[in-house]
């Protein structure tokens, strides 16, 4: 475990007010396993999934009534079948989302989910665009922005 790993760890445990196991921190190397983690040390059931599918629902929202996407989609869709990698859409789908969330970078003309999510989502640092899910998305706003969402 890295020391960026361990210091996330003690700000759970500090924001949290929990003491994670070091077994069960070591484990916790993804964003849905850290939650179920806290999850069940704070013995909160299903609200994760429901705020993911809150989230999600607001995204497919903004997608929709913002004719940024205008298909029938569901939360284990491809992401790039619904949402272009280029700048212009990202930008306006952030801004109608009204949420800073990380965007996609190209590299070698193929495009490439940012480093952010990446990490958070628990994507390899070479995942393609093309194979992120809506559920990766989903996670990690929901990961990036959590204070904002708090309030």
């Amino acid at each position: 475990m890295g020391l960026d790993s361990v210091e996330l760890v003690m700000e759970f445990e500090k924001y949290f007010n929990i003491t994670i196991p070091d077994k069960e921190a070591e484990k916790a190397d993804t964003v849905e396993k850290i939650v179920n983690c806290i999850a069940n040390l704070k013995d909160i059931t299903e609200e994760g999934k429901e705020m993911q599918q809150k989230m999600f629902d607001e995204i497919k929202l903004v997608l929709i009534k913002n004719k940024i996407c205008n298909k029938g989609f569901n939360i284990e869709n491809k992401l790039i079948d619904f949402l272009p990698a280029d700048d212009i859409k990202w930008n306006h789908f952030q801004e109608k989302l009204e949420l800073d969330i990380p965007k996609p970078y190209y590299k070698n003309s193929n495009h490439y989910i940012f480093s952010k999510i990446q990490k958070i989502a628990n994507i390899n640092s070479l995942t393609e665009y093309d194979v992120v899910l809506f559920s990766n998305l989903t996670d990690a706003i929901l990961a990036c922005t959590f204070r904002e969402l708090l309030n």
